[in-house]
């Protein structure tokens, strides 16, 4: 297994390019072409926030974007969801995940 930072700007979830979340996991999943399982995920506490970008948004979306550009999610580092009470998008991000999966 191989996890990778997916350490793009809050704002920066989606996109093909390699600074965004989904951008990087794609990349790695490109580059290691099967040989390891892949996962990806944001520094929450790290990340720059440029202004008017909706954190809890981001970190929410970060679990799909992720999530369905390789092969899991993990998150760094957890005690920056802690401190901001953020459990619930994360939560929100994988029920929403798990509820695609019975369609």
């Amino acid at each position: 297994m191989m996890l990778i930072g997916a350490y793009a700007a809050a704002n920066k979830v989606y996109g093909t390019g390699e600074w965004t979340m989904q951008g990087f996991c794609t990349r790695a999943k490109d580059l290691t072409k099967g040989a390891v399982p892949v996962y990806g995920g944001p520094d929450v506490g790290n990340w720059t926030v440029p202004a008017g970008t909706d954190v809890n948004q981001s970190v929410q979306q970060s679990v799909d974007a992720c999530i369905n550009a390789c092969d899991g999610y993990f998150l760094f580092d957890m005690i920056h969801l802690k401190k901001a009470n953020q459990w619930q998008y994360v939560k929100t991000g994988i029920d929403t995940y798990l509820n695609s999966l019975k369609k």
